[in-house]
């Protein structure tokens, strides 16, 4: 059964991203809503105080990660763009991506959505013989565990991603099953008591496995090549995450080995925007998640963003955005803390 897209050529647009910090568990868990009118993500795991670990970055284009991306539609339609074509989720269908595939959300999405993200090297221990022998049962997630597993394959340059569509009703019982498996992963991660992890490890294999199972879902493997521009650009983005947007050319070359205008070619090419426009992307849209979605003051922000002056952050967000950092917090003010979760 071959997938149904959409090769319309693509403009790239706004979309939330975010890294996954290394802790006991490498993983992190938000929840989006997304509307024509607003762009919400909600983190609810690990808590918004990790933030000298958690790095957000927000991308206005294709990007990448250096992790796996669970995404699954909890409400409404989900349009995602995954290099050259559109793919339709809708409610209860997953997809997983590997850290290699641009993607974003395109402005057709109207839905709520749960991001689940992983290191590579956390989902090639999930599947060790070790964490699937439980019970000396086979392991069935031959799909999800195949593509993981090619991750870390010596020279591998494959973007990649499954779509997982369900074969059932939104509302049934093996659909609240899942809701119900996301639930119990979360409430573990904030209990975090003696254990938790190997709990955790057994309810994403209860989950992968329902995804799995052919009366309930189909699974869609899609795969490009990369070419030696894009696998570039995904190492320029992290860089410039990293620094939170405040870096100079000479610093991304030291730091990549290649001239300077090279990298500037990449970034128009791929982003649509110059070198100073891109970074200018970066360090905005992660002062406006700090402002909206945590309680970290504007001095403190202005510091965490590497601006040794406040009146070049002030003068430059309020031409960005029209208002001034305590207007915008005042307007588009939520409490990531305080979710409205779930499912």
């Amino acid at each position: 059964m071959s997938e149904s897209v959409d090769n319309r050529q693509i403009a790239p647009i706004g979309r939330i991203c975010y890294k996954t910090i290394n802790i006991e568990l490498p993983l992190s868990i938000a929840e989006s809503v997304i509307t024509k009118q607003e762009r919400k993500l909600t983190l609810l795991w690990p808590p918004v105080t990790d933030m000298p670990f958690f790095k957000v970055t927000m991308a206005p284009f294709f990007h990448s990660h250096k992790h796996f991306e669970l995404i699954y539609v909890l409400e409404g339609t989900f349009t995602h763009h995954l290099e050259n074509s559109i793919y339709v989720m809708n409610a209860g269908d997953a997809i997983l991506l590997n850290s290699r595939i641009r993607h974003f959300e395109g402005d057709e999405t109207e839905c709520r959505c749960l991001y689940l993200n992983f290191l590579p090297e956390f989902l090639n221990s999930l599947f060790s013989e070790n964490a699937v022998s439980a019970g000396k049962k086979q392991h069935t997630s031959i799909h999800i565990m195949n593509f993981c597993m090619a991750e870390t394959a010596t020279g591998s340059v494959t973007r990649a991603a499954l779509t997982i569509r369900k074969k059932i009703s939104a509302d049934s019982d093996e659909a609240n099953k899942i809701k119900t498996i996301f639930k119990r992963i979360l409430a573990l991660l904030k209990d975090s008591t003696c254990g938790y992890a190997y709990f955790v490890q057994g309810y994403l294999l209860m989950l992968f496995e329902c995804f799995e199972n052919p009366s309930l879902y189909h699974i869609t493997h899609i795969e490009t090549i990369s070419d030696t521009a894009s696998v570039l650009f995904a190492d320029i983005n992290h860089y410039i995450a990293e620094r939170n947007g405040r870096i100079s050319r000479q610093e991304l070359s030291a730091l990549l080995h290649y001239n300077p205008d090279y990298l500037s070619r990449i970034i128009r090419r791929e982003s649509g925007m110059s070198f100073t426009e891109y970074c200018k992307s970066v360090w905005l849209e992660k002062a406006k998640y700090m402002l909206t979605s945590t309680d970290i003051s504007i001095n403190e922000i202005i510091t965490a963003l590497g601006f040794e002056s406040g009146n070049s952050f002030y003068k430059s967000f309020k031409e960005k955005t029209g208002l001034t950092p305590k207007e915008y917090r005042k307007r588009y003010r939520r409490d990531n803390m305080q979710s409205n979760i779930i499912i």
